[in-house]
């Protein structure tokens, strides 16, 4: 079984990521009443949607982050599609943008990936561009760094006393290319943590190459040839039947280069007995009021010790009798409590994304309920 140790990172990462998620939730609250057009989710390399043509237009505005000077996603001729020269624009903007975007976080380099804090200084932008809205949308670069700067800080006096535990972090501090036509090879995650010999395991990353990928488990042990999806994005491999039990880090090679990083680590233990990670089935009801029972069911629930991690407050320590239900309130969140006593989203239907967190880890796609004041 795991220890539970080894998920202390939920400590750490979790308070950074769900307060900038408010604080962008926030802002989207406010351009909805403007018909501000913003950006409100995450976008990556291989996402095919008109959130990356807007991208595309908007870095285009700027010399410095232009998708291509000339031909496909150049000013004119943006497509909906997030490629490596999206990829590489995003990261320029990142950088250009780094106090604000990568440092919280403990990055020197743009990453490509448009998560929450890239999000919040590209909508920031565009409400000063918005020069005809007659009122002001509630963002600036100094309330950013107030969400980010107390989180990080509190996650940097956790990680002090957990130095030994946060060594294990997949902290992704990536380099960008000079060159708009390279690709990077990287691996970011594992769909287990722990697996069985003979057992499939999809490792996800990006720069996989359609064929021809070597998944490598510790510096003896590798899977040569193999195929990755068409977004080069996953890898499914069967771990060998002959693998002598114990914990691996694991890393990709192919003709893009080699995942293996001192900055980007992934382990996976090979176990006769691998302890089941939480998966959520189904949230009900799916849409509720502050004071009706969540019922989460699914499997890989402990009897007790799990927790709810959102971003709008956690609830700790839910019993589960069967190992497939958990039950709690919304009220038991504190921000929601709070927003529902301020009346700050009254008759707006607020989706509400959670983990669960246990022992044995924690579910890998976020589940979510709609929450209607």
């Amino acid at each position: 079984m795991h220890n539970y140790k080894k998920f202390l990172f939920l400590g750490l990462i979790f308070p950074l990521l769900f307060s900038l998620e408010l604080f962008a939730f926030e802002l989207q609250l406010v351009s909805a009443e403007e018909g501000v057009k913003i950006f409100n989710k995450d976008l990556k390399i291989g996402d095919n949607n008109e959130d990356v043509r807007f991208l595309q237009k908007f870095l285009n505005k700027n010399p410095a982050t232009k998708i291509s000077s000339s031909g496909t996603g150049s000013s004119g001729n943006e497509t909906a599609y997030f490629g490596q020269l999206t990829k590489n624009a995003v990261i320029k903007f990142q950088e250009m943008y780094a106090s604000d975007v990568l440092q919280s976080f403990g990055l020197k380099s743009g990453t490509g990936f448009v998560g929450v804090a890239t999000r919040l200084k590209l909508n920031y932008l565009l409400e000063a561009d918005n020069k005809s809205s007659s009122k002001s949308v509630v963002a600036n670069s100094s309330s950013l760094s107030k969400y980010s700067s107390k989180s990080s800080q509190s996650s940097q006096n956790s990680s002090k006393s957990n130095s030994s535990e946060a060594k294990k972090l997949s902290v992704v501090k990536s380099s960008s290319s000079s060159s708009e036509n390279s690709t990077i090879v990287r691996a970011y995650s594992t769909s287990e943590y722990q697996v069985s010999p003979g057992k499939t395991v999809i490792l996800e990353g990006e720069g996989f190459t359609p064929k021809s990928n070597t998944v490598h488990l510790g510096e003896n042990n590798s899977v040569p040839d193999l195929s990755a999806s068409e977004n080069g994005t996953k890898i499914s491999f069967i771990v060998p039947k002959d693998l002598t039990l114990g914990e691996y880090s694991i890393w990709v090679t192919n003709g893009n280069g080699n995942s293996k990083s001192e900055t980007i680590k992934i382990y996976i233990e090979v176990t006769d007995s691998p302890s089941e990670r939480p998966v959520v089935g189904k949230v009900e009801p799916s849409e509720a009021t502050i004071d009706s029972e969540i019922t989460v069911s699914g499997k890989g629930f402990t009897a007790s010790g799990n927790s709810i991690y959102s971003m709008f407050g956690n609830i700790m320590n839910i019993p589960s009798l069967d190992g497939k239900t958990l039950k709690f309130k919304a009220s038991a969140m504190q921000q929601m409590a709070k927003m529902n006593n301020e009346k700050s989203a009254k008759n707006m239907p607020i989706e509400v994304s959670f983990y669960v967190v246990n022992e044995n880890g924690y579910n890998k796609e976020p589940a979510s309920f709609k929450i209607k004041f």
